[in-house]
């Protein structure tokens, strides 16, 4: 071999060594707190940086926090400028953007150099803005910090979460501008899908640190702050997953608090099989969520929280029913639901993931009125409970979300399981009441599934004798997994009846 050939073969060795190391080094995340008291109360050792370690580990997260209490945004955005009439009077020197320099300067001394693949930034405050009267200005001023960030740490896809002050002056009694800071600090979150807020209105009672009883206070309760950083930390979790860190093929959304699966072990915790045919079987999920499958359009569009089947027991979406409704124009968040043998936990995470979506209508640009279910077996089971029970209180509500509805606009049940009191039965279970409206509902079947397609008989003659618009739709052969069935024709033109905004 000669000596030019031996060198070739060398130099690509090592480079792909060096691709091969640097593809395997765990991305890095930089986490910045800033804000006024209720953020410098907070103690992340105690319950924000155990969250985001747990999530990408110790040694891949940095965490900065600079806030100080009693300070208007003004000293963070470094052009802010009052509403014309309403300047500020008897303050000399007018500080501005001196806090945003003493932030980058914790910042610089905290990272020393290093590059990070995200960087998340946290804010709450607005309580001295809202006292000053300076609400008109409090979004622009926001979006201004933000901008400052992106701009001075390199960085155009910097995530940001909110902290929305709390209701604790929402008569304005105290700040005249309270309940407009608060609505302009919703307003900023939502308007960026790198955005989020989270409530605060139920962490100012309690037992603060000084050992004193607070009721509906300024600041936090012991247990309020505790919750306060675990918050934070899921929303910025949510949002890096999103950026693809870990990596993930599409957007994934938690439906519940880390300490509500059962802590840290739990968090994103599934077994995971690839059957083909575009079939991914998932086992012992722990951690429900949805996936986000997106659709691009320049409006809001129609969307379904897709629930594959699987006897309860595992949960198994089929990525030919996303792609076809992806094509006629719906984004589809598949629903991970808890899995093995949990009904009534499931019955918990189509509530709240109908909720969730609802919320972020605007992040994912959806029109919440145009939001439907789509069930396969074991999750048209589930789809069809919800189209009826959805006023029951699942759970207790966790945050603004859960003020949203859960009743879906339409109900797509291809195969649906366990409609029947029993397997092959003709009468339909008893958690069908038909004591609320139900959605239009659309039922496929084949005739030779035996266990289940006289359950949907039954259930469609009961939507169709109470007088909800239901169409039953059988095919001669296909079993249950109805292969073969061309069912598409006739499912678009179900469709078409609604009266869906599809590009």
């Amino acid at each position: 071999m000669n000596t030019i050939k031996q060198l070739t073969i060398i130099c690509c060795m090592l480079i792909s060594s060096v691709l091969i190391l640097h593809a395997a080094e765990p991305a890095k995340h930089l986490f910045i707190l800033s804000g006024q008291s209720n953020m410098a109360g907070l103690d992340p050792k105690i319950s924000f940086t155990p969250a985001v370690e747990a999530a990408f580990g110790k040694d891949n997260v940095t965490v900065v926090l600079d806030a100080q209490g009693g300070q208007p945004i003004r000293r963070w955005y470094k052009e802010w400028k009052p509403e014309v009439g309403r300047e500020v009077v008897n303050q000399k020197p007018l500080l501005i953007g001196d806090l945003y320099q003493r932030l980058m300067k914790s910042v610089k001394s905290s990272t020393k150099g290093l590059d990070y693949d995200t960087v998340t930034f946290f804010w709450m405050q607005g309580e001295r803005d809202a006292k000053e009267s300076h609400g008109e200005v409090y979004a622009k001023s926001l979006q201004g910090i933000i901008d400052q960030l992106k701009k001075d740490l390199n960085k155009e896809d910097l995530n940001f979460v909110i902290g929305r002050l709390s209701d604790y002056d929402l008569d304005n009694k105290v700040g005249p501008h309270w309940t407009m800071v608060r609505d302009a600090q919703v307003q900023v979150a939502e308007s960026s899908p790198s955005g989020a807020w989270v409530n605060t209105d139920d962490l100012n009672d309690g037992l603060c640190k000084k050992g004193k009883m607070y009721k509906n206070d300024l600041h936090y309760s012991v247990e309020g702050y505790k919750e306060f950083g675990k918050r934070l930390a899921n929303e910025a979790i949510q949002l890096i997953e999103n950026d693809g860190f870990p990596v993930n093929e599409q957007p994934v959304i938690r439906l519940w608090p880390i300490d509500q699966i059962g802590g840290e072990a739990n968090y994103l915790k599934e077994k995971s099989e690839d059957r083909g045919e575009g079939k991914t079987t998932y086992r012992n999920v722990k951690d429900p969520h949805l996936v986000v499958s997106q659709v691009e359009s320049k409006t809001p569009t129609p969307a379904v929280i897709y629930c594959p089947g699987g006897s309860y027991k595992q949960v198994s979406p089929v990525q030919g029913y996303i792609e076809w409704f992806n094509s006629l124009g719906f984004t589809v968040f598949t629903l991970k639901y808890t899995v093995p043998n949990d009904r009534e936990a499931a019955f918990r995470d189509i509530q709240r993931a109908m909720r969730l979506v609802r919320h972020n209508a605007k992040k994912w640009n959806i029109d919440p009125k145009q939001l439907g279910l789509v069930g396969t077996s074991a999750g048209g089971h589930l789809s069809a409970r919800l189209s009826q029970n959805y006023t029951e209180s699942a759970y207790a509500s966790i945050d603004e979300a859960d003020s949203q509805s859960c009743e879906p606009q339409f109900v797509f049940l291809r195969s649906a399981a366990y409609l029947a009191s029993k397997n092959k039965g003709s009468t339909i279970a008893k958690e069908f009441l038909l004591n609320n409206k139900v959605a239009p509902t659309l039922l496929l079947y084949s005739k030779d599934d035996h266990h289940f397609v006289k359950g949907g008989i039954a259930y469609a003659a009961a939507l169709e004798k109470a007088g909800f618009p239901v169409k039953l739709l059988l095919y001669e052969k296909g079993g249950h997994s109805m292969k073969g069935v061309d069912w598409h024709t006739d499912a678009k033109s179900w469709i078409d009846t609604l009266g869906l905004d599809l590009n």
